[in-house]
């Protein structure tokens, strides 16, 4: 069981409603996870000060949650679209005469707009043409080349104009900071495709398992340097688990939980080792999916595709899983700023 997990349970385990299986795995990860613990002490003090205010010679409220809960009107949540439409419209009805007003209000002025548009000098009809008859060379921030093969022709393109594929996650900034070269590990080193460079993930196992939080590390292999990206927030409960060089300059690492109930996996970034900038690849979106592999496939038009392996967990306890397959097709690199 992982930490979201458990918080989600928190209030059936406190009221004692969970099966006898998932209260033994709530039990274990208090014993596990010293934050999880704390919040739960945290929880019965609060629980045990509501139930002291309440309380009287004449009403005792056993469990103060159900009784909220049997007290909410459930009919209002009815599977009835007519009344929940009529409700809707009634609470927000001046939100929705709003609304409608400025709707109004814009397909009054639409044909002026459209007049505008279709005056411009036609340099947007120019620049959209290009990206659409052309195949991408390169996908960088700032400039890149374009090639049209039609014509043979390259053309020089701002990344301004194409929606990028990439996006900064801050959550999992990277610090650089330098090491010394002698100390470093002898194996499990992954060389960039140039060779000039070396990483692995400090003291981390090849199964991704190893508890904690650890740094990637990595060294100039001709200059005999070597850094360390460590995250900015040092509270951060989540570790790198594994990493390939996704080109020359940049990695794709899995990042995952690095403590209570540790998992194999998590979600894929690409991480910069210039500027220690973190990018989001692939998220989940589900606790009990997790990326544990990566492998890349070269296409002719200079673009990859990404096959993820991913573990699915198949029980609340977080023990039974499956793999499963996803294929991230023509994956080219446009950073968001």
């Amino acid at each position: 069981m992982n930490c979201s997990t458990f918080l989600k349970k928190l209030d059936d385990y406190i009221e004692g409603s969970l099966s006898m299986d998932m209260e033994i795995a709530m039990e274990k990860h208090l014993e596990d996870c010293s934050s999880c613990k704390a919040y739960y002490e945290e929880e019965i003090k609060i629980e045990k000060a509501f139930k002291s205010v309440i309380q009287n010679e004449d009403i005792v409220f056993k469990s103060s949650r159900s009784s909220i809960m049997d007290g909410i009107d459930k009919s209002m949540y009815e599977d009835r679209i007519g009344k929940r439409m009529i409700l809707y419209f009634k609470r927000y009805k001046v939100i929705y005469s709003t609304c409608a007003a400025l709707l109004i209000g814009f397909i009054s002025l639409a044909p002026y707009i459209s007049n505008k548009i279709n005056g411009s000098t036609g340099e947007k009809l120019a620049q959209d043409k290009a990206p659409n008859n052309a195949m991408l060379r390169k996908a960088e921030t700032g400039n890149f080349m374009i090639k049209n093969p039609e014509q043979g022709s390259e053309a020089k393109v701002n990344t301004a104009l194409i929606s990028p594929t990439v996006f900064l996650e801050k959550k999992y900034a990277f610090q650089k900071s330098s090491l010394e070269s002698k100390s470093l590990p002898n194996e499990n080193w992954r060389d960039s495709p140039d060779k000039k460079f070396s990483a692995q993930i400090e003291g981390q196992n090849l199964e991704g398992t190893e508890e904690g939080v650890h740094p990637i590390i990595f060294r100039e292999n001709t200059m005999e340097k070597a850094y360390k990206l460590s995250f900015k927030d040092a509270s951060i409960q989540y570790s790198p688990k594994k990493l390939q060089w996704l080109d020359e300059r940049n990695l794709l690492v899995t990042i995952g939980y690095g403590f209570g109930t540790i998992t194999k996996g998590g979600d894929l970034f690409i991480v910069s080792i210039d500027t220690g900038n973190t990018y989001t690849v692939y998220k989940t979106e589900d606790d009990k999916k997790e990326v544990t592999d990566v492998e890349k496939v070269s296409n002719n038009d200079g673009s990859i595709n990404l096959k993820l392996k991913l573990n699915v967990y198949e029980d609340e306890n977080y023990i039974k899983s499956h793999m499963e397959e996803k294929l991230i097709k023509n994956f080219k690199v446009v950073y968001d700023k």
